[in-house]
């Protein structure tokens, strides 16, 4: 056995994390084809590509550069210069308040603005689930609430979740532990440089959205996005899985279970997709 297999193995018998080797991407960062073009002449396999942290949003649409994302300013500004723990844990700790201020949500249905969704309205905010996704929604909300509970085990420290807790009473619930990852993260991108692999969660995986703008909407490694783009990084591999078209939208699994009209289901993606001043002109 192998010192890489070994470890592996410790942390799946330690913290149940395993690490399952996926389909090798195909390297396209140094090539002129486009993301998309790449990802369906090699018959839909993971590509990997450099984007820059303005063209990837998350599930609210907001971008990671430094301009416009208040968490990657805060994550800058901690780790730049000589500053005390105390003095790094405060600045991120004022950086995710800010980042989730808006986030009053109490419903999945809050979260996506679908005020009269009879399956959202019922489920916390946590049980939110794409209309392009293929999940069960109260499944989903399960799955995020155990990987809430490993986290705070892995960390050992308790989050005291409540049922009743908003998404953003939730996330300030995180806070300690993010202070803890964010750090952890920095360290070992300052000594070892930002090193991926081709293992399930070796990348940061991102699905390309095709409508009137183009985005990359990070599916995980978000942590990784922020860090790299507040310490400067002006392109970032990201592995492409998925290929979003606003025009299929009648034929997303959401919406032929009826958990999502259409006309709400095409709302989501535009509320994330929308224009802003970095309007995405990438080669695809």
């Amino acid at each position: 056995m192998s010192a890489k297999e070994y470890i592996l193995n410790q942390i799946k018998y330690r913290f149940g994390y395993e690490f399952v080797p996926c389909t090798k991407p195909v390297d396209c960062t140094n090539k002129t084809i486009g993301p998309l073009k790449a990802y369906i002449f090699n018959h839909r396999k993971p590509v990997l590509v450099k984007i820059k942290p303005k063209d990837g949003i998350n599930s609210r649409g907001i971008d990671f550069s430094i301009k416009s994302n208040v968490l990657t300013r805060a994550l800058s500004a901690a780790f730049n210069g000589k500053k005390t723990n105390s003095q790094i844990s405060q600045t991120i700790e004022s950086g995710i308040i800010k980042y989730y201020s808006h986030c009053h949500y109490k419903s999945a249905a809050d979260l996506l603005r679908l005020s009269d969704n009879p399956v959202f309205s019922k489920l916390p905010a946590h049980g939110f689930v794409m209309p392009w996704e293929n999940k069960d929604p109260e499944g989903a909300y399960i799955h995020r609430l155990n990987l809430l509970e490993r986290e705070s085990n892995v960390y050992k420290k308790s989050l005291n979740l409540d049922l009743n807790d908003s998404f953003r009473e939730i996330q300030h619930k995180r806070i300690p532990t993010e202070i803890i990852r964010y750090s952890k993260l920095y360290r070992s991108i300052k000594e070892n440089g930002y090193i991926r692999d081709d293992y399930r969660d070796g990348d940061i995986t991102a699905a390309i959205m095709v409508g009137e703008n183009i985005n990359y909407y990070i599916l995980s490694g978000i942590h990784r996005m922020h860090m790299l783009s507040s310490l400067g990084y002006k392109e970032i591999p990201v592995r492409i899985v998925d290929v979003i078209y606003r025009r299929g939208a009648y034929l997303w699994p959401q919406v032929l279970k009826e958990t999502y009209t259409h006309d709400d289901a095409v709302n989501v993606f535009d509320n994330m997709n929308k224009s802003t001043q970095n309007s995405r002109k990438v080669v695809l």
